[in-house]
């Protein structure tokens, strides 16, 4: 019942986003699969303390500046709301190699969790999750990978060493390193593989 109310509270707060920052977010509620095995992770933890049932994503462009610039504005956006925004930076605690700005905030007293990325931590994140549908989602928690063995614990922490590069050059200003630009053409090739075996 919780879920099926979060659909009309996360599509309006997608409307204002929208409206305000002009860009479309996407938006999704969690499944229950998904929502089982948080609750089972994070032993103690209630339905009530999972602050991203429903969530939204922005992408920006233009780095670290613009990523703080929306997250400001999305917090504005709701700070009238009766419970404040939360402001949870992953960029200063990331979690194996996971970052971003995470600002918490609460329609009608529903607690909707926004990803703001910059493109290179979403690329980062994105060929993380394809490792994690390959090896387990637990790998994002720390837990070794699921089959494949040290080959796939050494493309783990490849990636998580591959984060940290990207994240110095970000707070630098500098490029992204080569095997990250390697990665996003990679990505590119797959998705074009992807449509055209989809396609008609």
């Amino acid at each position: 019942m919780l879920l099926v109310a979060y659909g009309p509270v996360l599509a309006a707060a997608v409307e204002v986003v929208s409206a305000e920052l002009g860009q479309v977010p996407s938006s999704r509620v969690k499944n229950t699969g998904t929502i089982t095995e948080k609750l089972r992770r994070n032993g103690g933890h209630t339905l009530g303390s999972i602050h991203d049932l429903g969530g939204m994503r922005l992408v920006v462009i233009g780095g670290r500046a613009e990523q703080n610039r929306v997250g400001e504005q999305i917090r504005q956006l709701f700070s009238n709301e009766d419970r404040a925004p939360r402001v949870i930076d992953r960029r200063l605690e990331p979690i194996q190699g996971y970052r971003a700005l995470h600002v918490i905030v609460y329609p009608d007293g529903y607690p909707i969790e926004i990803q703001v990325r910059t493109e290179w931590q979403h690329l980062w994140a994105e060929w993380f999750e394809r490792l994690a549908d390959q090896y387990g989602r637990g790998i994002r928690y720390g837990e070794p990978p699921v089959g494949g063995g040290d080959t796939a614990q050494e493309m783990v922490d490849s990636l998580i060493t591959l984060a940290d590069q990207i994240a110095e050059a970000e707070e630098s200003g500098g490029t992204p390193p080569l095997n990250a630009v390697a990665l996003a053409l990679a990505l590119m090739v797959i998705d074009w593989l992807r449509s055209r075996r989809s396609g008609p």
